[in-house]
């Protein structure tokens, strides 16, 4: 059979092809980065894997080396980048340093001279050489240091028995107020509320220098709850027990600060009040405080006669926070106190079937044929800590300038554990 001499040439040339390593060989550098299979590329098909290449941090052998990921440790310091090294040109930092004043991150956890005694780690306003004794920037850190308040083991939800405040002492509670303030001044008022140590500031701007005193007991049976004294606000004259009938009255009146109507009473709040004192407390928060509590007592001869009218006398504590800002001594139904509230049972049973008589209030000039109280209240509101928050404590009159009432506060202080809002419990 004769042969087909041009199928014979063809067989020849692609067998002379391949005996020379043509296309797809692996002597040939397919992806042109300098590199054939046959000289170390492992990966011929991408043009950034061959022998020498850059082996940065992405699961692959980019230099062929058998090891992924293992990029090259160019200050010498035994980390590569992959092993953590954030400044892999110089020696003074990797993951095993320990962090220096020196303006740098040398242990590589992204923050520059943490972990220093001069450094502020859990940024309560101080650091271990300014007398932090925890300095640890986690949740127990952050509610220790020289601006908190020592509060005992197991209550206010401390429940290790720690040194809050880095005095060397654990549990021993917050320092009592100075006994050398003048009792005549803001300030001595703020002690007789048992608040001194956050004090800014403490002041009254409006009311008669006698509708407020300083105590150390009141009628028969109601003495301070925490230290010697307590506060009285009145619309008449504070500590008085046998005036309070028609009462004091002080000239002038006052735009109502908080004016809105009792649950279940029709009669609207009127634009100006009478009668009015206050005393205003500025206080810095303690760095671990989220809530505040203190105790008040009102008294009113107002009552029954006059509830649900227009001569009513109320007594507000109105706080200024980031957290809440508004009156913060309330009932149940959001009633303010007054003789409408309903904590108002400490009278005499003939005068109302909610009240469960007057013993408590012997004394004080408001048991008998009228008159009545809350008996001791307290009232817990919500902060932020290290705050500054304006706490007023105000009295008045609506309607007219008789029948007084007064106000005892007492024991103020601070807690860890945070409240929703405020909120007042007999």
């Amino acid at each position: 059979m004769a042969s087909r001499p041009g199928l014979v040439w063809l067989l020849g040339v692609a067998f002379a092809a391949s005996a020379c390593g043509g296309s797809g060989s692996s002597q040939e550098d397919l992806d042109g980065d300098g590199y054939s299979a046959d000289e170390g590329d492992c990966d011929d098909m991408s043009r950034t894997i061959f022998p020498g290449a850059t082996d940065p941090c992405d699961g692959v052998d980019n230099n062929c080396d058998g090891t992924p990921d293992e990029m090259y440790d160019s200050d010498g310091d035994g980390f590569a980048t992959c092993d953590g090294d954030c400044r892999d040109n110089d020696p003074t930092s990797n993951p095993a340093k320990s962090e220096i004043i020196d303006g740098l991150d040398n242990d590589c956890d992204g923050i520059a001279d943490n972990h220093t005694p001069q450094y502020d780690d859990d940024g309560d306003g101080y650091s271990e050489d300014q007398g932090d004794c925890n300095d640890d920037p986690d949740a127990d850190g952050q509610l220790i240091g020289p601006d908190a308040i020592e509060v005992n083991e197991n209550e206010d939800g401390d429940p290790e028995g720690i040194d809050n405040d880095c005095d060397g002492m654990v549990d021993e509670g917050e320092p009592p107020c100075p006994t050398n303030v003048p009792r005549d001044t803001p300030l001595g008022f703020a002690a007789a509320l048992d608040v001194c140590n956050e004090v800014e500031d403490a002041r009254w701007s409006m009311g008669a220098p006698t509708s407020r005193k300083i105590l150390r007991r009141f009628g028969d049976t109601y003495v301070p709850h925490m230290g010697p004294n307590m506060v009285a606000l009145s619309t008449g004259v504070a500590g008085d027990t046998t005036r309070l009938d028609p009462g004091t009255t002080f000239p002038g009146s006052v735009n109502h600060p908080d004016p809105q109507g009792a649950t279940g009473c029709s009669d609207a709040d009127p634009s100006r009040v009478n009668d009015y004192t206050e005393v205003q407390l500025v206080l810095n928060v303690p760095a671990n405080a989220n809530s505040f509590s203190f105790d008040f007592n009102f008294m009113s001869v107002e009552f029954p006669e006059f509830v649900c009218t227009d001569f009513d006398d109320t007594f507000l504590a109105m706080l200024e926070s980031q957290a809440f800002t508004g009156n913060v001594s309330f009932d149940s139904m959001g009633n303010r106190m007054s003789i409408n509230v309903g904590f108002f049972d400490k009278c005499r049973e003939s005068l109302d079937p909610a009240c469960t008589g007057d013993a408590e209030i012997m004394g004080t000039g408001y048991q008998g044929a009228q008159g009545g109280g809350t008996g001791w209240l307290t009232t817990t509101a919500p902060v932020v800590p290290g705050e500054k928050i304006f706490l007023t404590f105000m009295i008045f009159d609506e309607g007219d300038h008789i029948l007084d009432s007064s106000v005892l506060i007492d024991n103020f202080r601070w807690h860890i554990e945070q409240v929703d809002s405020p909120i007042t419990v007999e």
